[in-house]
């Protein structure tokens, strides 16, 4: 298993990835956006592989949805969610902000 964090904004925004493989290919992983808020770190957008199936959970506001990802390869997958969160953590942070409230 690998795993590392990624700054998205020195100090309160990053996104952290833990990948774990057989050989080359990727049997689970794990793609978390998280956010500095009063002080505290908080989740605000998860990919992984748990419930024996990839999806995401956007955890903003008080409510959770949850999304299942399309039947890929997890390699596909993990692209996917990393490039979505590269992407859009902006954009979920300001849903998220809006929801709270």
């Amino acid at each position: 298993m690998v795993s590392y964090t990624q700054e998205l904004t020195p100090g309160e925004d990053e996104v952290y990835i833990e990948i774990t493989k057989d050989k080359n290919e990727i049997t689970d992983f794990k793609v978390v956006y998280y956010t500095l808020e009063d002080g505290r770190t908080v989740e605000i957008v998860r990919y992984d592989c748990r419930h024996g199936f990839a999806h995401k959970d956007i955890l903003c506001g008080k409510k959770l949805q949850k999304e299942k990802m399309p039947d890929l390869p997890y390699k596909e997958l993990f692209n996917l969610a990393l490039h979505d969160i590269k992407n859009n953590w902006r954009n979920y942070k300001i849903q998220h902000r809006r929801l709270k409230k």
